[in-house]
């Protein structure tokens, strides 16, 4: 039997759905991912995640090197600009989440 001869299985479109949906998710978090990353030299907004993360807030913020921007829309977040430890470092050992912001994200002045 020749390869124009075997049969190819037919798929339905339903089959090809969850690996569509799958590519599109990817692509839309990569997309959002370029818009809420942040980057060096740019304002970012600091959410404390948990209450560890509220107590170590006041650390975080008295660093050399960190200017604080003023606060965020969420209760407990501020929005800063400088000198600040690494996206990883912050969400992983302080359960703070970094991402880009602009001074239309502070609800108040400088504090």
């Amino acid at each position: 039997m020749s390869v124009a001869e075997q049969k190819t299985p037919n798929r339905t479109p339903k089959e090809r759905t969850p690996l569509a949906l799958i590519q599109l998710t990817i692509v839309g978090l990569l997309v959002g991912g370029l818009f809420l990353a942040p980057r060096s030299g740019e304002q970012v907004t600091l959410y404390p995640i948990g209450k560890s993360a509220a107590q170590t807030m006041p650390q975080i913020l008295s660093q050399p090197g960190l200017q604080i921007v003023g606060r965020g829309t969420v209760p407990g977040s501020y929005v800063v600009t400088g000198q600040r430890p690494g996206f990883s470092d912050l969400l992983l050992d302080h359960n703070i989440l970094v991402l880009a912001a602009s001074r239309a994200g502070c609800v108040s002045e400088p504090v």
